[in-house]
This record gives C-alpha cells, sequence and structure tokens, in this order.
C-alpha cells in the first residue's frame, strides 16, 4: 500500500497532464482557427493583389501599345527624312559631279589650247634659233670685214694725232 500515495500523485498528475493538455487542444484550436483566418486574409489579399497587377498590367500593356505606335511613327517620319536626305544629298551630288565634269572638260581644252600655243611657240623658237645660227655662221665674216674698216680708221686717226702731239711737242 505503499504505492497507494504514490498511485494517488501519478493520478493527479495525469489529471493534472490531461487539463493541461485540453488546455494546449484549446489553444491549438485557437490558433489553428486564426491561422485559417490569417489563411483567408491572405488568399483575399493575393485576390486583391492578383487584381491590382492585372490592372497595372492592362494599363502598362495599353501605354506601351501607345508608346509603340508612337515610336514607331515617329521612326517611320525620321525614316522618310534620312531617305529625303540621302535623295537630297544624291541629287546635290550628281550635280556638283556633272559641275566638275564641265569644269574638267574646259580645262582639258584649255590645256589643249595651251599645248597647241606651246608647240606653236617651239617652233618659231626653233626656226628663230636656226635662222640665228645660219645668220652666226655669216657674222665672222661680216663681222671681221667691218672690224677692218673700222680698224682702218682707228689707225689713222691715232696715227693723226701722234703726228699733232709730235708737232705740238717739238714746237715748244
Amino acid at each position: 500500500m505503499a504505492d497507494l500515495p504514490r498511485l494517488e500523485y501519478l493520478e493527479g498528475r495525469l489529471e493534472e497532464q490531461t487539463r493541461n493538455w485540453e488546455r494546449l487542444s484549446g489553444q491549438i484550436d485557437g490558433l489553428d482557427r486564426k491561422f485559417d483566418g490569417l489563411g483567408q486574409k491572405i488568399d483575399g489579399f493575393r485576390g486583391e493583389l492578383s487584381v491590382r497587377i492585372d490592372n497595372l498590367d492592362s494599363r502598362l500593356s495599353g501605354r506601351m501599345d501607345n508608346l509603340e505606335v508612337n515610336l514607331s511613327g515617329r521612326i517611320g517620319g525620321l525614316d522618310a527624312k534620312v531617305e529625303g536626305f540621302r535623295n537630297e544629298f544624291a541629287t546635290r551630288f550628281d550635280v556638283l559631279d556633272a559641275k566638275i565634269d564641265r569644269k574638267v572638260d574646259r580645262l582639258d581644252g584649255k590645256v589643249d589650247g595651251l599645248r597647241n600655243e606651246l608647240w606653236g611657240a617651239i617652233k618659231t623658237v626653233e626656226e628663230s634659233v636656226t635662222d640665228l645660227r645660219t645668220k652666226m655662221d655669216a657674222f665672222p665674216g661680216f663681222v671681221d670685214k667691218r672690224l677692218n674698216r673700222q680698224f682702218k680708221w682707228l689707225v689713222g686717226i691715232q696715227f693723226g694725232v701722234m703726228v699733232v702731239i709730235i708737232g705740238v711737242v717739238l714746237s715748244r
């Protein structure tokens, strides 16, 4: 019977543990209800968030579509302008090329004219040189004849001056 107090003690402990268990079970049930309430709130927030995201997505898609249309129009306009600039540049380049070709052709004509004038001048100089050579070949004989005549006169004048000087010196 010594076990009786121990058994009563254990029975008391068992009852106490059972009450603790029932209290814990009640608390767990309360927490379970709270978790269920939180789950419902989270599901509600998820639904609201999903609706908000869908609204933002549709608004953003609309704006992106508008932006795409606007950018497409602008890019098309810029492409047209660039193509216009290319055509204008090509036209101006062709006009400039034609002007340069005309000027080069005129310069070619002038160069041909100058070349012909230069050849004419060269031929004239060659003829003049040939004529001059012919005259120079005859010149020494002509010069000799002229110098001989001048020399005779010079010697005659010098002789006369010398006679005069000697006469003046002797007369004094």
